[in-house]
């Protein structure tokens, strides 16, 4: 990611700016950008409030963070809660609280634990998630190991090897709502579908599904519900 950097931007206390390209911006208790940023690393500890799109190779929010825009990083940090008017992209994100995105969130590796709300989708190649979610359009993974502590819901679930399961101390009721799940490799567990697809799928415990449509082996809790099989 390229930058004009020709100096760095510090709040501590409480401050004001109007944005511009820098190289290290800071803000420290309280502070306040009107208009696009653009840096190598942005790092905040407190509240900060972003009004244009955030773009650095280092984005680290601490507290709590609001965006009107979009946030571009490289690698993105999250310790506190971060909202989001538009949409976030990084390589790798790590999450330890809550994200919320009016759009889209998207990362090569997504490694969550709390909660990830988005307007549309939420998409990784690596994604590792303990905690919960509530996403508009479509949960899709390569790599997808989630465990559930709360009510979650998505319109669909998709990718490669899925296994969504309840995490140690989780409520024994149904913990995710979706329309449509799909993967090659797939095991899910207190969750509520109409369809799951796959190749080889595996039912576990706490489940209401309404059809498993598999190419291969089929395994189902007897603690779950199946209205109908139909192998492919």
């Amino acid at each position: 990611m390229a930058h004009e950097a020709v100096q760095h931007l510090r709040m501590i206390g409480s401050g004001r700016s109007g944005g511009g390209n820098f190289d290290k911006v800071r803000i420290i208790g309280e502070g306040s950008v009107n208009g696009e940023l653009c840096c190598v690393s942005c790092k905040t500890r407190g509240n900060a409030s972003f009004d244009g799109n955030v773009k650095a190779e280092s984005f680290h929010a601490a507290g709590a963070v609001e965006t009107a825009a979009h946030v571009k990083a490289d690698r993105a940090r999250v310790y506190g809660e971060l909202k989001m008017g538009g949409s976030l992209s990084a390589s790798h994100l790590k999450l330890r609280g809550a994200l919320e995105a009016a759009d889209s969130c998207r990362a090569e590796k997504m490694d969550a634990k709390g909660h990830v709300r988005a307007g549309g989708d939420v998409e990784a190649e690596g994604l590792s998630l303990k905690g919960g979610f509530t996403v508009g359009g479509l949960l899709n993974a390569e790599e997808m190991d989630v465990r559930l502590k709360f009510p979650s819901e998505a319109r669909e679930v998709g990718g490669g090897r899925i296994r969504i399961a309840r995490a140690f101390g989780g409520s024994r009721a149904v913990l995710l709502e979706v329309d449509t799940i799909e993967g090659d490799d797939v095991y899910v567990e207190y969750v509520k579908a109409r369809v799951v697809r796959g190749n080889a799928v595996r039912i576990g415990p706490g489940c209401e599904i309404g059809t498993v449509e598999h190419a291969g082996r089929l395994k189902a809790d007897a603690r779950s519900h199946v209205k109908q099989t139909m192998k492919r």
